[in-house]
């Protein structure tokens, strides 16, 4: 009788530690999974600021194009910069993942050359080729967020990519597919703004940009709309 005690005793407590065992792998599985979860959306998130930064950027050089006396635009642009670096290694250090990697390593020559226009003298050509450089960025940021599984983009992102296609235009650069571009654009952001006063003033120059070239007034717009879309 002792002895069908001592081994109904020992099985209970086997069963136990199992039991514990079990529920701490489940634990640690579950930990795990939502740190690569929060990795995921940390590259997610990064990679959209690339995005955002690639058109800041182009646009920002263009407004520097316009008028070459702002120099708090080419510390805009500088600081731009030092923020892809940062986007730049954190994806890095947290990405395993190969192709993300190479789409990186291609990127980073796209980002150098960006360094180097923003530290010249600025010029038609220089302007043609930061939208080339910005169009390649956009590009690799997209294919990093497909490697996630990512398909949908920030709204801030397509505002400034209006704005800059806006500026292009205006400026004479590539007008007919940067004009094509630009309808997709306003109809794409139109979808859920269209309420919105600054974008209806925003949408209404955009749209007659022959009649009327007023970047500064875009500008402010931009800048309003960016606040309402962080309070978002």
């Amino acid at each position: 009788m002792k002895s069908l005690n001592f081994m109904w005793s020992y099985t209970n407590k086997m069963y136990a530690v199992n039991k514990i065992f079990f529920i701490s792998l489940i634990i640690s599985c579950m930990t795990l999974s939502a740190y690569a979860t929060t990795d995921k959306q940390k590259i997610i998130s990064v990679t959209e600021d690339i995005k955002y930064l690639s058109q800041k950027i182009a646009n920002d050089y263009l407004y520097l194009y316009h008028d070459p006396k702002k120099s708090a635009l080419k510390e805009e642009l500088n600081r731009s910069i030092k923020k892809l670096e940062e986007n730049f290694r954190f994806i890095a250090k947290n990405s395993n993942n190969a192709d993300t990697k190479n789409i990186l390593d291609f990127l980073s020559y796209s980002k150098d050359q960006m360094k180097e226009t923003i530290s010249s003298d600025i010029s038609k050509e220089n302007v043609s080729s930061m939208l080339d450089f910005s169009d390649t960025m956009l590009e690799g940021a997209g294919s990093i967020l497909e490697v996630q599984k990512h398909n949908r983009s920030e709204s801030k992102f397509h505002l400034l990519m209006i704005s800059k296609l806006y500026m292009a235009i205006n400026l004479d650069f590539d007008k007919t597919n940067n004009m094509q571009e630009l309808k997709k654009e306003i109809k794409l952001f139109n979808s859920n703004h269209a309420s919105n006063s600054s974008w209806i003033a925003f949408k209404n120059i955009v749209e007659n940009n022959q009649e009327s070239f007023i970047p500064n007034i875009i500008s402010l717009l931009v800048k309003d709309l960016e606040k309402h879309e962080n309070h978002n």
